[in-house]
């Protein structure tokens, strides 16, 4: 099995706990919990539509450490604390995944989640 590499990136977000952001095994990336945050501050915006956006980016910049694009995403996970902002969701999804015949999975849930976040994002690549 090869060894894992922890991805680390300028404006990458820091976990508080001691984990990494996301791995890389061989021709695998796996990541923790992306919130919205700022990627140079690490603050969370009180407004939904700007934390989501900022989740969305959170995903390509561990992706681009990772030396992979969005063609590699084969599973995503979305934690919303509020299954209301879906529509919100759907939007960046598209944006990042426009091709209808070429989206990853996904998968939606409500989680009560830390701090003031209304969302997380959890994904796994294959390159």
């Amino acid at each position: 099995m090869p060894r894992r590499e922890a991805l680390n990136a300028p404006g990458l977000f820091k976990h508080e706990n001691p984990i990494p952001t996301a791995v890389k095994v061989g021709s695998f990336i796996f990541s923790s919990a992306l919130p919205g945050v700022e990627p140079d501050t690490q603050v969370t915006p009180d407004d939904p539509r700007q934390q989501i956006a900022l989740a969305f980016e959170q995903v390509l910049r561990v992706l681009e450490a990772g030396g992979a694009t969005t063609r590699d995403v084969a599973k995503m996970t979305v934690f919303l604390k509020e299954l209301s902002h879906r529509p919100m969701v759907n939007e960046e999804w598209v944006r990042m995944f426009p091709d209808a015949d070429d989206r990853p999975v996904r998968h939606t849930m409500q989680l009560d989640l830390p701090r003031n976040y209304i969302v997380q994002i959890e994904f796994m690549a294959i390159l």
